[in-house]
């Protein structure tokens, strides 16, 4: 995932089928979506201090031309 964002930061824009699952505790698949001619449109980490002790978060935007429940 990260080498698809990294050609959008070269300005190639490489539109995929992506699949989200939503898992369970035992790591099983609750409910799937597909994200048809997706790409990735922004990438956001949240800043924290080095002596700080907090979790810390990206951010994956997708735009796509249509979703799917599975």
């Amino acid at each position: 995932m990260l080498d698809w964002v990294d050609q959008v930061k070269q300005n190639i824009i490489q539109r995929e089928t992506m699949t989200v699952s939503l898992l369970d505790e035992s790591g099983n698949p609750v409910q799937t979506w597909e994200a048809v001619n997706a790409w990735p449109k922004k990438l956001t980490r949240e800043k924290i201090k080095a002596d700080e002790n907090a979790y810390s978060f990206e951010t994956l935007v997708i735009a796509h031309e249509g979703v799917y429940v599975k």
